[in-house]
């Protein structure tokens, strides 16, 4: 598969995760969450616990309260792929690779919605 390129300001989805690309890096970016297996795993499948990582070197992934931002300063860029939950190339492919440009990113967890699951709040 081909990867799919990202620019500013895009919303991009690879299954359980979406990101969003910041103008500008926050200055208060909390504390880096360490690699694991030397990549940045921005989660892990519900089903088959395969993951959604990064492998570049020029890769950090922060948290802060519940907000997590991504930062990529890599020339040219990294790559986000799902792999095993090793880090190894899962054939056929789960998604597409996103090529994501140096930057900032917000990286945030989707769930599948159920109606039944909404809870209205009481007064």
């Amino acid at each position: 598969m081909k990867p799919m390129q990202m620019r500013p300001g895009d919303v991009v989805r690879q299954g359980d995760i979406a990101l969003v690309r910041l103008p500008v890096s926050p200055t208060d970016k909390g504390k880096e969450i360490p690699r694991e297996h030397g990549a940045v795993v921005l989660a892990y499948g519900e089903s088959s616990g395969h993951r959604h990582q990064l492998a570049a070197r020029g890769c950090k992934l922060f948290q802060r309260g519940s907000a997590r931002m991504l930062e990529i300063s890599a020339r040219g860029g990294a790559l986000l792929e799902v792999t095993s939950d090793r880090g190894a190339p899962i054939t056929p492919a789960r998604h597409s690779p996103v090529k994501l440009a140096p930057g900032s990113y917000e990286a945030i967890r989707q769930r599948e919605y159920h109606e039944e699951d909404v809870v209205n709040a009481q007064d």
